[in-house]
Parts: C-alpha cells; sequence; structure tokens
C-alpha cells in the first residue's frame, strides 16, 4: 500500500508527504501506512520544539533529560544527522520499544555490511525460493545476505537487479531469523514496485557506470557465502553498544499511538549514505571515514 499524508513546514523544510507498507492482510497495511506517517509527522514536531524531554536509557537503565530537537530531523551535536532510523509507532509498548531497536541496528548494521564487507551472502534453500517465486519479482537477480556485527539480533538485507541495473532493496531485522529474512524480502518486493519505470526513484537517477561500479561491488559483497539456517534467540544483547536513549515523541493532542525515537551516540541515526555519515561524529561513523571510502560506491540500501 502507499499513501500521501499531510506534510508540516519546519524551519528545515517541509517533512516527507508518503508513506508505504506491505502486508497480506489489507487491514494491518492501512495501519502501517498510518504509524509511518505518525512517526514522520512527530519527527518534525521536535523541530517547533525548544523544550525538553525525558529520555531512558534501555543499556544502562537510567532517565537523562535532553532537548526535544535531538530527536528530530536534522543535524544535531550529539546524535549526528538524524532522519526516521530507530522510530517506531504502535499500540503496545514492548512491541513499539522493540521495533525501534530493530530499526536502529538495521541501519548501522547496513553500514557495516556495506563499507566493511561484514556479514555473509546467503546460499537459499527451497522455502526462501518458493517466497521469492510467490512475490512474482520483477527483478531476474536476487541477493540476499546477513549481517550481525553490533548485537545477536539478524539483520537481512536483499538486493534486486534486473539485467545488472539496481532496482531496490529490501532490510529487516529480529532475534527472530525467519521474520528477518522474511521481513527483507517482503520490503524489497514493496520498494521494487515503487521504483519500476519511477523516473524519481533513486536507480533511475544512477548512471550507466554506477550502474556497473554498484554490481561489481555487489559480486565483491558475495565472495562471503554460508547457507541459512533458522534460529530464534531469546534476549537481546549488545555488542560495543555502551548506551541506548529511548525517547517518547507523542504530543498532547495525539495519545492514540505511541511514537518513540532510539538513537546512540556511538551509532548513525540515519541511513549511512555518505553525506549523512560525513555529518555524524559516532563512534560508527569513525571506523568507516577511516577506511577512505570514497572508493567504494554510496551505500543504496534503505
Amino acid at each position: 500500500a502507499y499513501a500521501f499524508a499531510d506534510s508540516i513546514l519546519t524551519p528545515k523544510g517541509r517533512t516527507p508527504s508518503d508513506s508505504n507498507a506491505i502486508d497480506i492482510k489489507k487491514d494491518i497495511g492501512i495501519i502501517k501506512l498510518y504509524e509511518e506517517a505518525n512517526e514522520r509527522k512527530r519527527l518534525a514536531l521536535g523541530l517547533l520544539k525548544d523544550n525538553n524531554c525525558i529520555v531512558f536509557d534501555y543499556i544502562n537503565k537510567c532517565w537523562k533529560e535532553y532537548p526535544f530537537r535531538y530527536f528530530a530531523y536534522g543535524f544535531n551535536e550529539k546524535y549526528g544527522f538524524v532522519d526516521t532510523t530507530g522510530t517506531s509507532s504502535g499500540y503496545i509498548s514492548r512491541h513499539v520499544l522493540m521495533k525501534g531497536i530493530e530499526e536502529l541496528i538495521e541501519k548501522n548494521e547496513m553500514a557495516f555490511f556495506w563499507y566493511l564487507k561484514e556479514g555473509y551472502y546467503i546460499n537459499t534453500n527451497t522455502e526462501i525460493k518458493n517466497l521469492i517465486k510467490s512475490l512474482n519479482f520483477k527483478s531476474n537477480e536476487v541477493g540476499i545476505f546477513e549481517c550481525r556485527t553490533l548485537s545477536n539480533m539478524y539483520a537481512y538485507f536483499v538486493l534486486l537487479f534486473d539485467n545488472k541495473k539496481f532496482i531496490a532493496s529490501g532490510a529487516c531485522t529480529s532475534l527472530d531469523s525467519d521474520i528477518a529474512l522474511q521481513g527483507a524480502i517482503k520490503e524489497a518486493k514493496l520498494l521494487e514496485w515503487q521504483n519500476y519505470c519511477n523516473s524519481r526513484s533513486i536507480s533511475a537517477s544512477l548512471k550507466e557506470k554506477e550502474y556497473r561500479n554498484i554490481y561489481d561491488y555487489y559480486l565483491s559483497l558475495k565472495k562471503k557465502s554460508k547457507y541459512y539456517s533458522s534460529h530464534v534467540t531469546d534476549k537481546l544483547k549488545f555488542n560495543c553498544i555502551d548506551s541506548l536513549d529511548i525517547a517518547i515523541l507523542n504530543t498532547i493532542d495525539n495519545r492514540k499511538s505511541i511514537t518513540i525515537k532510539c538513537a546512540s551516540e556511538e551509532l548513525l541515526s540515519c541511513i549511512p549514505r555518505k553525506r549523512n555519515i560525513d555529518q555524524s561524529n559516532c563512534k560508527c561513523s569513525k571506523i568507516i571515514k577511516g577506511l577512505e571510502y570514497n572508493y567504494i560506491p554510496d551505500c543504496i540500501l534503505l
């Protein structure tokens, strides 16, 4: 499903006005659309506030107080460049919390996967091949990767190519490997539908040389591989992350659902594009910038 919602004019420009979702049930898909629209709206409202908010450090189990603008769109001195990464909405607090953490870890695993070549190419089994076939992809090449650098959650990334031209990607993170894998594949299908023959998509804006460079880099990522096996992890554990801040973005006039923003001074709070990484000074960005990563194609995953 795809929808246009309202847009908010802020000092840093207008907020995104579209949202998308995929599900086999129409009502669930519409709820997901609404939740994504809420996230974008509430991130924007933070730019219009000059007060502080109470923040909970999930790892150290303590409360903090920070300016509300730290959890809004754009650059700030604490978390660097901020977008919807680590943001989650819903009606059940524990589910919203876990989804926000998953989203934050996902984008940082994405950075380590793309720029540091962490992770593995997944050799698919019959079940995965059947899922891919059932979704009727237009792309003729589907590449699946797993990365588990920052936590014990499973992060999967799917890249779609049609005649060696990048079309779309999908990503998902979960303690359940099956949920993460299926989520990444379904998101790739959603973005393929959105990008195919769309002159305004990221893939359509690429030049022939960029297509070749991305595909060659994709082939280099496939050199480490393993077979997929299903696993479920019970308890969340982090690697090299000392703090994880959780802020509630709800406004007084809208408390029907919960929206949170997860951020850490050690992690990116944005999609790992080079221009975003250059505006961040966290541990993750410092590791990547230390690689002289100008020779690596810009990350095209979302």
